[in-house]
């Protein structure tokens, strides 16, 4: 008789991996910036005051070494970039921000026309390390339920963008929504033409997150879809195998669940998530991903119990989930 096994394979990985000498569990004083690094958490959260953040980083970082792979390096990328963006207090601008600048002006200007012509560059650049002259991040792959030749990537600042041709020409029809970051992508199974995007930069914060955006049209216009949600960067989506109406998004205020195709989102637990998946054949348990920390749900996301059983250490999750070959 053959046995259908479920395996669940957690990588921690170490993109923020902490050195020898950092606790592998938060401290009990949530003020402990110097003993454990909330300014992970803190940097992702655009609530949180940039200068609030830098000062829980510089005060982790005193007197500490310096070593590969410890997120020091990506810390100061994002710290550079935020500076020129805050405003004078600290705070961070709402992710909409530049959207709802951009909607005033268009109701204040007659037309919006414009004959512009693209001057470059146009070429890849070329004279930097091997393998990296001219490229970026590419955060999302995903494909089309039906025909192999359509296949989608999403990028940390530079939108979506899609191919049907196998990926030998690529175009895009993001270029004027208010956000350029691509976390997640979601094809509907049922209906192809209609895709859905999670906004924001996950990792780096290069884009900042307008919670789910939607088209109906293979990818030629879109609109929001984030009621409920907010302004969320989202790492992943996935719908119900079974109900294309039920859709769940790890983000970094939560896991938002909808039950109307992404029209409406109620919050069902909170955190910062960066990962969620169903188990094979059966979308009632589902699992998800926040930090280091794992959950598991057994009613289809609407709630979720923390299993902490065998896993220790790590700062970041990820989650794989495969039905074995039978075994005799």
């Amino acid at each position: 008789m053959r046995t259908l096994f479920l395996s669940l394979f957690i990588s921690l990985f170490a993109g923020f991996s902490l050195n020898a000498q950092t606790r592998t569990s938060p401290p009990t004083a949530i003020n402990d910036t110097a003993s454990y690094p909330y300014w992970i958490e803190m940097m992702q959260d655009p609530s949180v005051n940039f200068f609030k953040v830098q000062r829980a980083f510089n005060t982790y970082w005193k007197d500490r070494p310096i070593t590969k792979g410890c997120g020091w390096k990506p810390f100061k990328r994002w710290e550079y970039m935020m500076q020129s963006r805050i405003n004078p207090d600290g705070s961070r601008p709402a992710a909409d921000e530049t959207f709802n600048a951009y909607m005033a002006m268009k109701k204040n200007v007659r037309s919006s026309n414009g004959n512009w012509v693209s001057h470059g560059p146009a070429e890849i650049p070329g004279g930097g390390p091997a393998g990296y002259e001219g490229l970026g991040r590419i955060n999302v792959v995903a494909f089309h339920p039906t025909d192999a030749n359509k296949i989608y990537i999403g990028a940390p600042s530079g939108g979506l963008w899609q191919s049907s041709d196998g990926g030998q020409t690529w175009e895009s029809h993001t270029d004027t929504l208010p956000t350029l970051g691509v976390s997640a992508i979601l094809v509907d199974k049922n209906n192809p033409n209609i895709i859905f995007i999670g906004t924001g930069d996950r990792d780096a914060g290069d884009a900042p997150g307008m919670g789910v955006f939607m088209t109906t049209d293979g990818g030629q216009t879109w609109s929001v879809s984030n009621t409920g949600m907010g302004n969320k960067t989202v790492g992943k989506l996935i719908q119900h195998p079974a109900n294309n109406q039920i859709l769940l998004a790890a983000t970094t205020g939560g896991v938002y669940r909808s039950t109307d195709g992404g029209a409406n989102w109620t919050q069902t637990k909170g955190g910062g998530f960066k990962d969620i998946v169903f188990k094979p054949g059966d979308p009632n348990t589902v699992y998800a991903a926040a930090g280091a920390n794992f959950y598991r749900s057994t009613d289809n996301g609407i709630t979720f119990t923390q299993v902490t059983s065998g896993l220790t250490g790590g700062q970041r999750g990820t989650i794989a989930v495969s039905k074995l070959l039978p075994l005799y």
